[in-house]
């Protein structure tokens, strides 16, 4: 999976984790207090909203880290790439000097 995809991912996590999490909520808010296994149904809807709270806040962390994975990486490419070209001009000058040295070399012996 490559980074792009799995930014993607973590965002549509995180939203529907958000999503559950204010479903959930709403569900909380409007439920009536004056039935005996309310206690009950309580109890699973606040690990509900726990589990889509934390599943939220992780997809969330795993976006803004791949997030700062990707610049790092693009720096990195970036710097290589300057050392590449640098390194290629640095060899195309030894070839002229090398071409020179046998031109000058040619030249001499006629």
């Amino acid at each position: 999976m490559n980074l792009q995809t799995n930014r993607l991912t973590s965002v549509l996590v995180f939203l529907i984790s958000i999503l559950v999490f204010f479903v959930v909520l709403l569900m909380l808010l409007t439920m009536r207090s004056d039935n005996p296994q309310s206690q009950t149904d309580n109890t699973a809807v606040y690990a509900t909203l726990m589990a889509s709270l934390c599943t939220g806040l992780g997809s969330f962390l795993t976006f803004l880290l791949s997030w700062r994975k990707e610049k790092r990486e693009h720096e990195v490419s970036t710097l290589d790439n300057e050392k590449k070209r640098l390194e290629n001009e640095r060899l195309a000058l030894e070839i002229e000097e090398i071409k020179a040295k046998k031109d000058k070399g040619k030249n001499t012996k006629k």
